[in-house]
């Protein structure tokens, strides 16, 4: 078996190249690879990557991959199609069909630019146009809210204490909730929740600080009562969608379970091969569902991890290790989707610009399937995903 993810070729180029991912099986042991008669290398990862030629005007693009490994050759014939997804969104390297088609329907993206606001694309649109969220700078950390409707982020230095503030994604004035770090959104327990904390430096990993949550008016931005504070530790990425577990990964992955109340520091967490994750991290946070898993960005920006709490030893351990492509240098700000499924991140590839992609979740060590949104030309930090239902 060899998985295989695509990127997406419009038919209306004169020529083009498909480029693709493959992974060979664990344990099949050292693997020669070929695709469409020519040899590509096989990384330490058991990944490989190559380039289809697509002549102008075709509707598909066929070729073998053959994969050689324990005295066999294993061979797959892949058939791709071709289609014309539309011209690509003005200022942008993906149409609106493409992200709809990706995603499965649609959803909403926000992103920082290189200057510091935030950048808004709606795909419930008919004609999906990049717009400004406002005219203000220095934004950071923007997620979206559960319902679609509103935006919380950050206004400040990364380094430092913020004010955190809410906006109707309508438009309206901003809503200050506090100063503080970074702003989650919690919508249970009969209410709608802005979940923030205080900053914390780097070599206190949250210890010393305090994680809070403030009530707002149902549906819309105002501040309903006095905010509550939920841990005596910055859990700087945030809350699972039920508010059952809190995840903190500045400097090191920590967890703290709110039904329990079992602190689970960073000697609770283990890599695939068994060992303790003792590389530095940052750039994390919960799955926006029930679960108790954590997304983050390893130092130095070489992987994202995803770590799922396994009751039977009482501890984090890796379900989810994503590779950087080929080509790419760095991964940066990873950040979970409204949806389980799929996340945004950032690539670096030898420039100084990061390019914002859409990917999807999976378990194992590989590279996800993901869909370029911004190109080379601009510069993205922070992103969200908004999935429709």
């Amino acid at each position: 078996m060899i998985w295989l993810s695509s990127s997406t070729t419009r038919a209306d180029v004169t020529v083009s190249t498909l480029t693709f991912v493959g992974e060979i099986p664990e344990g099949a042991g050292a693997a020669t690879v070929t695709v469409d008669g020519k040899s590509v290398s096989v990384g330490a990862d058991r990944t490989f990557e190559a380039e289809v030629s697509v002549p102008a005007g075709s509707t598909s693009v066929s070729f073998d991959v053959v994969a050689s490994y324990g005295g066999k050759d294993h061979t797959r014939h892949v058939t791709m199609k071709v289609e014309d997804r539309g011209p690509p969104i003005t200022g942008l390297d993906v149409s609106a069909a493409e992200l709809r088609s990706f995603l499965g329907g649609p959803g909403i993206l926000v992103w920082v630019d290189a200057g510091g606001q935030i950048r808004v694309l709606d795909l419930r649109a008919a004609t999906p146009q990049v717009s400004l969220l406002s005219g203000d700078v220095s934004l950071i950390n923007p997620r979206i809210s559960p319902d679609g409707t509103r935006v919380v982020y950050s206004q400040g230095s990364p380094e430092g204490t913020k004010q955190i503030l809410v906006r109707s994604l309508a438009g309206g004035d901003a809503q200050t909730v506090s100063s503080g770090d970074i702003g989650y959104w919690y919508f249970g327990n009969g209410g709608e929740y802005v979940i923030y904390s205080d900053w914390s430096p780097k070599a206190e990993n949250g210890a010393g600080r305090n994680t809070y949550r403030q009530q707002l008016v149902t549906g819309g931005i105002a501040l309903s009562g006095s905010r509550t504070t939920i841990h005596n530790r910055a859990m700087d990425a945030g809350s699972n969608a039920t508010l059952t577990w809190l995840g903190q990964v500045y400097e090191s992955p920590y967890a703290y379970n709110m039904e329990t109340a079992t602190e689970y520091p960073p000697s609770k967490f283990f890599l695939m091969d068994g060992d303790v994750a003792a590389q530095q991290t940052c750039n994390g946070s919960m799955a926006p569902d029930g679960s108790s898993r954590i997304m983050l960005l390893v130092i130095p920006h070489d992987w994202v991890r995803i770590f799922s709490y396994k009751a039977a030893g009482d501890r984090f351990e890796e379900t989810s290790r994503f590779s950087l492509p080929s080509r790419l240098s760095e991964w940066e700000f990873p950040e979970w989707s409204t949806h389980p499924g799929y996340f945004t991140a950032v690539f670096r590839s030898g420039g100084l610009n990061l390019r914002l992609y859409v990917a999807k979740i999976v378990e194992g060590q590989r590279v996800p399937e993901m869909l370029a949104v911004t190109s080379w030309d601009t510069s993205v930090s922070f992103s969200h995903l908004y999935v429709g239902p």
